[in-house]
């Protein structure tokens, strides 16, 4: 007897993230929908994707009946560039919160939210605080919830290099934060394999951990100088709201760690899940800028 697919409601689909987690959930036997206010910037996803539906999460009344029949949500809503004029509180938060809202009133069974790593740590942060209190409310929530906290993403960084390419650098603090960036592809496919094997919260991140100060000096290799010219910017500095915790804790995200499950088959999983993050910095940094520049619609 032929089993019946499970049906995935993907929100924040047309962004960076949301494109992985369609091809990831589709690649897994999912039956995808995926949530858009804009239906067009799926254009090239079509044949991961089983159906859309239009929807504004902002907007309550738009998400009616969206959830009919759909067995888990995922949720990568949130603000990556200041394009609208939304604010943080009403797209990290709320609009996620409305997501919440209508699965519970639609009986959905899971929900699975990619969270930032430390924001709890980081009340003073604005887009922190408005993650770490949906974050909240979700873990509270009468459904059962995955949260996924990557450490950073590689397409981030291309705005560090943006700024490099132009000669000056701006970062927060003196530079020597530490982070452990991480694909689309790999984060999607650990969303994947968290939500199957129903962990309530891991912590993901690439397997190279590197200081700000150490990508915005970065030089790009020979082969990769048509896409951005070798160069050692100079750096301001940004006070910084809150000292990071030390290596120790940005080290173990280059692993996939849970702090309320003991190392379980979602680890063993995942270390091959991140092959393809193993490539060096510089040609990820190379080739996300190359896909930012040469994508039909990023989206939001």
């Amino acid at each position: 007897m032929r089993a019946i697919k499970k049906t995935v409601l993907i929100a924040g689909a047309t962004g960076y993230l949301g494109r992985h987690l369609i091809s990831a959930y589709h690649a897994a036997g999912y039956r995808v929908v995926a949530l858009a206010r804009r239906p067009e910037a799926l254009i090239g996803l079509d044949k991961h994707i089983d159906e859309v539906v239009y929807g504004e999460a902002t907007k309550p009344e738009t998400l009616g009946g969206v959830m009919k029949n759909v067995n888990l949500v995922v949720s990568a809503l949130g603000i990556t560039s200041q394009k609208d004029s939304l604010s943080f509180a009403q797209v990290d938060y709320q609009a996620n919160r409305n997501l919440l809202d209508a699965a519970l009133e639609s009986g959905v069974a899971q929900f699975l939210y990619v969270h930032v790593k430390n924001a709890e740590q980081m009340p003073g942060v604005e887009m922190a605080a408005a993650k770490a209190r949906f974050a909240a409310e979700l873990d509270a929530a009468d459904i059962h919830s995955t949260i996924v906290a990557p450490s950073g993403f590689f397409s981030d960084l291309v705005e560090v290099l943006d700024m490099a390419r132009k000669g000056r650098v701006h970062l927060f603090g003196d530079g020597k934060a530490l982070i452990s960036p991480i694909d689309g592809h790999d984060l999607a496919a650990a969303c994947v394999a968290a939500s199957e094997e129903g962990t309530p919260r891991i912590e993901v991140g690439g397997p190279q951990t590197l200081s700000l100060n150490d990508i915005a000096e970065w030089r790009l290799p020979q082969s990769a100088r048509r896409l951005a010219s070798p160069i050692c910017p100079s750096r301001r500095f940004a006070p910084c709201l809150m000292q990071p915790n030390g290596s120790a804790s940005v080290r173990r995200s280059a692993r996939l760690i849970s702090s309320r499950q003991p190392r379980s088959s979602t680890c063993r999983r995942l270390r091959t899940v991140r092959a393809s993050s193993r490539c060096s910095l510089q040609a990820r940094l190379a080739l996300t800028q190359h896909n930012k520049h040469h994508a039909l619609d990023p989206g939001k």
